[in-house]
């Protein structure tokens, strides 16, 4: 069995003081995962454009396929982190991670909650701002892989919150987002 890991582990640094939150990924695979073949003539496929969502727990399986029947393919250790739906069933999501993995997941361990994940510039971390300018005072720096709840965006940039550290950061930096939101 595959296993997809996240857990906190990169380091957010606030002015003034240390924060420790963030992401640590490992897999050993992140291909693409489709239901079995045939499946899609069974069921009745509820169609609707691709949104993010959060995972509401902890620990959370991603199958193969749209049954509790399908084999576990990643296991997320990461409540709040931000996933995209991509199709719908009854009962079940399929969702892409930020590292682009698709897998199946039951409907009732998502949360409406919007959050993103920092990805960064460059590989680099992200600078939180007081205002949605770039030259505006700098509150804290997020590195890559630390997970925010998205408050609003406008103009490419985002309001995020964090739980002890919050502010603007440019929509470029962060997955999760929609094109509506990226500006």
């Amino acid at each position: 069995m595959q296993r997809h890991y996240w857990m906190a582990a990169a380091i957010l640094t606030a002015i003034g003081s240390s924060l420790v939150a963030g992401l640590v990924h490992s897999a050993t695979e992140s291909a693409a995962i489709a239901a079995p073949t045939g499946y899609a003539e069974e069921r009745e496929a509820e169609s609707a454009p691709a949104r993010y969502v959060s995972l509401r727990y902890n620990e959370i399986n991603g199958r193969r396929g749209p049954s509790l029947d399908q084999p576990i393919l990643w296991v997320y250790q990461r409540s709040g982190l931000p996933v995209e739906v991509l199709e719908r069933t009854p009962g079940w999501w399929q969702v892409r991670d930020p590292d682009g993995a698709q897998v199946w997941i039951a409907e009732r361990m998502f949360d409406e909650r919007r959050t993103v994940i920092v990805s960064g510039i460059a590989g680099e971390g992200v600078a939180l701002r007081r205002q949605p300018l770039d030259d505006s005072d700098v509150l804290a720096f997020a590195e890559r892989g630390v997970v925010f709840a998205l408050d609003r965006c406008m103009d490419g940039w985002c309001r995020l919150d964090g739980a002890r550290a919050s502010g603007w950061a440019p929509a470029a930096a962060l997955w999760g987002l929609t094109e509506d939101e990226r500006g």
